[in-house]
């Protein structure tokens, strides 16, 4: 009996350090927690501290140590699971939008191009901004909408056109680009050039460039890449406030120095503890003040103003060169967010003023006429952005296509 009983602590052991390490493996590869990582990190450390008492206090005071210590990690997963289910405060993105894993603002290497490059690969940087090709996905947020994404053989969302039917039209931006929130056929690219097309009675294809946590400074690539594919006319690249976000966390084309890595900012050593327990996120964003970045306010706040300038120079030293080179049509349209409709105050009008300054290029700011439509439509701004997830609904996306189409072609459409 006792043989039977060692053999399944053993073995009850070994469960206990696979589910750890497993956890805590998923935390470093993706930069994903959740529940199942304060469990692991509550187990480490009462792991810890039993071979600590076990090892330096006499065995009369083992029970009373350890069953001090186990009260204590009850105590704390009590607390964490009525901050985490009951009053959810510092949820992250994901877990707002009922997400099981809280995901990191840092990312995290692509450790199939890591092996890829110690085994010789110096792919190009397309794709390893891209979709996986020829793949679906289910993007969805509780209660709000579930969509089916698509991705052709260039691991963009939609059709792709024929290279021998006529000129095309580009559209590079993030998630509101590619569109999330709203079917293919409701996006805003899908629709603009629908408008382009029955006003002006032409025949230009579209390209939906958009790809979900890019930012202009990898759109460059996907650019340049896309551009050797098609006779690409018109490209219009979409930029909102998250682009400061990315670039202030990413950097700049420097991020692409390694053949087959890209290298990001690391997050802080805490983070891990940030993302297991929701104690640690009530002291760290209420009693230190650090935002969601895990950066002081003041800190982000500088390192932002530096975002505009690398944007600024790519879009300048970059685009603005490449398109005049090509013959191409560049429009840069700034998409305000929910908030900045409800205040008519926009967080990127900085960069807004920094871009007008650019010479050979249109920028077109969409928050004068989104606020316009609020306005006249009852201040229903969930008509026009979902209230938990941030993206727009099929009527914002509608509303954005068309003041992009009114802002461009205004005159000339009321003359055709």
């Amino acid at each position: 009996m006792i043989k039977y009983l060692t053999i399944f602590q053993g073995a009850f052991n070994i469960l206990i350090i696979c589910f750890i390490s497993f956890n805590i493996l998923i935390y470093f590869l993706a930069g994903a927690g959740s529940i199942l990582l304060t469990v692991s990190l509550l187990l480490l450390f009462y792991t810890m501290v039993r071979a600590l008492v076990l090892r330096l206090f006499p065995s009369s005071m083992h029970a009373n140590l350890l069953l001090t210590t186990v009260s204590l990690i009850l105590s704390i997963l009590m607390a964490e699971l009525y901050l985490r289910y009951c009053l959810k405060r510092h949820q992250s993105y994901n877990e707002r939008k009922g997400n099981f894993f809280y995901a990191s603002p840092y990312e995290r290497p692509d450790y199939v191009c890591v092996l890829k490059k110690y085994l010789g690969c110096n792919a190009d940087n397309y794709w390893k901004i891209v979709q996986n090709p020829l793949t679906r996905e289910n993007f969805c947020s509780m209660g709000e909408y579930c969509y089916e994404h698509a991705y052709n053989a260039l691991g963009l969302r939609g059709d792709l056109p024929d290279k021998n039917t006529g000129d095309i039209i580009l559209t590079l931006g993030d998630s509101f680009t590619e569109g999330i929130g709203t079917p293919c056929d409701s996006t805003w690219p899908f629709l603009y050039a629908s408008f382009f097309n029955h006003h002006f009675k032409q025949n230009y294809n579209l390209i939906n460039g958009g790809i979900s946590g890019s930012d202009p400074v990898m759109e460059w690539f996907v650019l340049k890449y896309l551009c050797s594919q098609y006779q690409i006319k018109q490209v219009i690249l979409a930029i909102n406030e998250s682009d400061l976000n990315d670039i202030c966390m990413r950097g700049g084309i420097e991020r692409f120095h390694k053949d087959c890595v890209l290298q990001f900012s690391s997050a802080p050593w805490w983070e891990i503890f940030y993302a297991g327990f929701y104690i640690i996120r009530l002291v760290v964003h209420d009693v230190f003040h650090y935002n969601y970045f895990l950066k002081k306010s003041i800190e982000f706040n500088n390192e932002i103003k530096k975002s505009e300038d690398i944007l600024v120079n790519i879009i300048k030293e970059h685009y603005v060169r490449f398109a005049r080179e090509k013959g191409i049509q560049l429009t840069v349209v700034l998409i305000p967010f929910a908030t900045d409709i409800q205040s008519f105050r926009s967080n990127i009008e900085n960069l807004h003023k920094k871009l007008l300054e650019i010479p050979d290029i249109k920028v077109i700011s969409l928050l004068p006429c989104m606020y316009e439509y609020y306005l006249t439509n009852d201040k229903q701004i969930y008509s026009l952005y979902w209230p938990v997830d941030g993206h727009c609904t099929p009527q914002g996306y509608s509303v954005i296509a068309k003041c992009l189409f009114d802002e461009l072609y205004a005159t000339n459409a009321t003359d055709n």
